[in-house]
């Protein structure tokens, strides 16, 4: 036999709400198999451990004497090998406690131990009912008797069975009985050596009220009025599918009465019977003497219902109406109060129209004091309304109320009918009358439905007679006279090639007799009703499967279940070792056990050729603790620390969900680097095989550093050590080179000396690095900074050169080219000038040197005096003159110029020069 086990994965959102721990084994075992059973532990046996087992009855099961629970483990799986027939308990003892499972053991031999009642429902709305008395084994299968077997019947008050005593012959197992059902009550069938049956039947009546009303209800004496009946069930008009009869009756014959002569005297005078047709009936009362008479109306299985009805003038005191002795004759009408029955109704009704005189209403009073009936004159009224379809004038004539000529006509009836569902109101008018309004309400009437109903006898396979009851029944499964709601109907039955046609007895249950195979099915239908296809299956055949599992199991280690074929009685046949698993991803069956590899709600089915059964399984996850430790936490982006993880048991893994870059040193050390700012969590998520992820959380607030470093640099390679102040947002700082300080984002300014001596040496500021950018001033203007960043002053190292009487002194660049020059100075009108001869301080002959700027220079030119130019004006002057002389006067000789003393000094001035030393 082939079986299918199919495991469907579900939402986990139920809870098994078993106590842990427990020990389970199958509820139903049959004798010649092998089971097992499942100690299952809260908490992981931490190094393995023993649980002592025992049973209450050796003789029916035998199971080992402990279980041993594997180390890291929560199941403990033994086995169960069952005996003989019979009930048991296991229990485990666990850490102190006991706990215990129940098992029964079902065996294939068949012996009466019981009885059972078996009815076509147990609760009915009709008296007659037929059942069946059963001997059955403990199981509840049928068990034929040996010999013939008298059985006792007894019952509760309502309840009455046609014969107290009957007989089930030997080699069966069933007996007919018939019972009449007053109320709800209980049945008891008794016999020799058996237990006691009991079968409680519910006698329910329909929430249906009865309606009377009666139009006009205050009558004229010696005149005729009409009285209505009518169902209704929830508000609305119950229409049954069946004619019944209501019956009527007034409480003061002399008021009111149905029969129009007083002076004969009949039945009828006081009890009216009339017909419900629709669920709908009328007639007409006879009004004599003044008076008060209460109308009543009874309907069988209905319930009753009574109404007040006065005759003559009535007043109204502290809104009681009482009958008025003194009525007025010849009262002149001011009103036509109109009525409309039934008042709830889906389609037609009856109107009745009565004039009155009325009182006027004084002092506030809501209705008049007096009301007077007076009989129709003849005159017409006007009936508005919307929604209802009625006459819209009707004139109310004047006749001889009744057959022998007593009295007045008072009122006037006529039919309405419904356009529209709702709430209607009827205004009613005429001349010299005051408006009056009636209501009615249209509503879809209430109507059961009825089906067929097929309850099996419970019968052994291939036995003969009586195998299904066939019942007609209402939407609440209660049984129902079939005669009255379906009345004539007949019914037909296939049951393979055969067709029986059949009328429903006065039982109201059909009999259907047959020899019980294997999947005997039986098709019953009639008009009105939906066709029913019912599968007889004999006791002790296979019906349907049965599956049983642990409720609560360790997510990730392998349980038992249990596969048994059972019968109609749930009783299980054999067990069932499935041939073919289908399994959804994470729920696996290895070795007939099934293993769920998360924790949740799983929903285990087994499908086989007789059936299916699905239940629901949770499993459950081991807990454990990791505790994060965090070493050199600094809360500043980029500076990073080590997270290290310890837990309560050994060997998890562990994932990390971090906002920030990380390194995993080991399976439970990080090293983290905060790379942004702000309120982050870094969350470890822990795991092990048969344990809940666990999980814990780093609350981190970081904040932005950035670092600057301020450094002030020679080009000769020195670090100088330069005082100077910064601004860093609102503070002002003064800082000597180099200065390193780590700061939030903000705005920075910075001035550096363009000048500096340090250590006796001039230096000179070049340009400064800040960030990318180069700056020749010596200002750093407002800048924001939003990264760490390295500021640089570079300064040129100065050599100082100071010469007299020289061009080039002054402040160089160490290493730069420095040429020295000595131009001539003019004296005397240019006519002497002092130029260079020598230099005092520097190792040079010439008046111009050049050299490379590495030390200090301290020195002087000395000059001497060059008559050159002077020398060269004089001779100039003694050519021209000596031209004039010899052009202009010829013939003198040259020499008496050149005798003058005059010139002859001069020219040994000139010749003689001297030299200068400037200071």
């Amino acid at each position: 036999m082939i079986s299918v086990l199919v495991l469907f994965c579900f939402i986990p959102e139920v809870s098994s709400h078993v106590e842990i721990p427990y020990v389970w084994t199958p509820a139903r075992i049959v004798t010649g198999e092998s089971y097992e059973g499942v100690v299952v532990l809260d908490e992981a046996a931490k190094t393995g451990q023993v649980v002592i087992l025992s049973t209450s009855d050796p003789q029916v099961i035998q199971i080992p004497k402990s279980v041993h629970i594997p180390a890291h483990s929560n199941h403990g799986i033994f086995h169960i090998m069952p005996l003989r027939e019979g009930s048991s308990q296991i229990f485990a003892l666990v850490n102190g406690n006991m706990i215990s499972s129940s098992i029964s053991v079902h065996s294939s031999e068949r012996q009466p131990e019981m009885l059972s009642i078996v009815l076509p429902a147990n609760t009915t709305k009709t008296e007659n009912i037929i059942g069946y008395v059963i001997s059955t084994d403990a199981n509840g299968t049928p068990a034929a008797v040996k010999e013939n077997l008298i059985v006792t019947l007894s019952t509760t008050n309502m309840i009455e069975i046609e014969k107290t005593e009957i007989k089930i012959p030997a080699g069966e197992y069933s007996v007919k009985f018939h019972a009449k059902v007053g109320g709800s009550g209980k049945i008891f069938a008794t016999a020799k050596n058996l237990s006691v049956a009991e079968q409680v039947i519910t006698k329910v009546r329909d929430n249906i009220t009865v309606r009377i009303a009666v139009a006009p209800n205050i009558i004229l004496e010696n005149s005729r009025a009409f009285f209505f009946v009518w169902l209704e069930k929830d508000g609305m008009p119950y229409k049954i599918p069946y004619v019944t009869y209501a019956y009527v009756s007034s409480s003061n014959l002399k008021s009111v009465r149905f029969n129009e002569n007083p002076h004969i005297k009949h039945y009828g005078d006081a009890l009216l019977r009339i017909p419900l047709i629709d669920g709908v009936g009328s007639g007409q009362l006879i009004s004599y003497e003044p008076g008060i008479s209460a109308v009543t109306v009874s309907i069988d299985g209905f319930g009753s219902s009574s109404t007040d009805v006065f005759v003559g003038s009535v007043n109204i005191i502290q809104n009681i109406p009482m009958i008025d002795e003194d009525q007025v004759r010849g009262a002149t009408p001011n009103i036509a109060m109109a009525w409309f029955y039934p008042s709830v109704t889906d389609s037609s009704a009856y109107g009745v129209i009565a004039l009155y005189q009325t009182s006027p209403m004084t002092n506030g009073q809501q209705m008049p004091t007096k009301i007077t009936p007076v009989p129709i004159d003849g005159r017409t009224v006007t009936l508005s309304s919307s929604g209802i379809r009625h006459p819209q004038i009707l004139t109310l004539s004047e006749t001889k109320a009744l057959s022998n000529g007593i009295g007045s006509t008072h009122a006037t009836r006529f039919e309405v009918s419904g356009i529209s569902q709702g709430n209607h109101t009827i205004f009613v008018s005429g001349p010299g009358l005051e408006q009056y309004n009636s209501t009615l309400v249209i509503s879809p009437a209430f109507r059961d439905s009825y089906k067929i109903k097929v309850t099996q006898i419970p019968a052994t396979l291939g036995s003969s007679g009586d195998i299904a009851m066939i019942s007609v029944i209402d939407d609440s499964g209660s049984l129902v006279n079939a005669k009255k709601v379906i009345p004539s109907t007949k019914f037909t039955l296939i049951s393979g090639n055969s067709h029986t046609e059949f009328s429903m007895p006065a039982q109201n249950t059909a009999i259907h007799s047959g020899v019980l195979e294997e999947d005997y099915r039986i098709t019953v239908f009639a008009n009105g009703f939906a066709p029913l296809e019912a599968v007889l299956l004999p006791s002790r055949a296979a019906s349907s499967v049965t599956l049983d599992v642990p409720p609560l199991v360790h997510k990730s280690e392998p349980f038992p279940y249990t596969i048994h074929e059972i019968d109609s009685s749930g009783v299980p046949i054999r067990r069932l070792i499935s041939a073919s698993t289908s399994t959804t991803d994470g729920v696996s069956v290895v070795e007939g056990r099934v293993i769920i590899d998360e924790a949740g709600v799983e929903n285990i089915g087994v499908v086989t050729r007789v059936g299916a059964d699905s239940r629901s399984v949770e499993s459950f996850a081991n807990v454990f603790n990791v505790e994060i430790i965090t070493n050199g936490v600094t809360n500043k982006v980029g500076k990073q620390f080590q997270l290290d993880l310890v837990g309560d048991i050994d060997d998890f893994e562990t994932m990390i969900d971090s906002p920030f870059p990380y390194e995993k040193i080991s399976e439970r050390s990080f090293l983290v680097t905060p790379d942004k700012s702000g309120s982050y969590d870094i969350t470890i998520i822990a795991t092990r095989d048969g344990y809940a992820s666990t999980k814990n959380t780093m609350s981190l607030y970081v904040e932005r550093f950035v670092d600057i470093l301020i450094r002030a640099v020679a080009n000769d390679g020195d670090e100088l050590n330069i005082e100077h102040q910064i601004h860093v947002g609102n503070t002002t700082k003064s800082i000597v080179t180099p200065f390193h300080e780590e700061i939030k984002p903000q705005f920075f300014h910075a001035s550096f000396p363009p000048d500096v001596l340090v250590g006796g040496r001039g230096y000179r500021l070049n340009s400064i690095l800040f960030a990318d950018q180069i700056i020749t001033d010596s200002k750093i203007e407002r800048l924001f900074l939003g990264k760490s960043v390295e500021v640089t002053a570079n300064y040129d190292r100065t050599v100082r050169v100071q010469v007299d009487n020289a061009l080039g002194s002054g402040f160089y660049t160490y290493g730069a080219q420095v040429t020295l020059s000595v131009p001539p100075k003019d004296r005397m009108w240019f006519l002497i000038r002092d130029v260079f001869d020598r230099w005092e301080g520097i190792d040079s002959n010439s008046a111009q040197v050049t050299f490379i700027a590495e030390n200090d220079i301290s020195a002087r030119a000395i000059l001497r005096e060059d008559h050159t130019f002077l020398m060269l004006i004089v001779g100039t002057a003694v050519s021209v003159t000596l031209y004039v002389n010899f052009v202009m006067r010829k013939g003198l000789d040259i020499r008496f110029y050149l005798s003058r003393q005059n010139l002859h000094n001069f020219i040994k001035m000139v010749w003689r020069p001297k030299t200068r030393s400037y200071p």
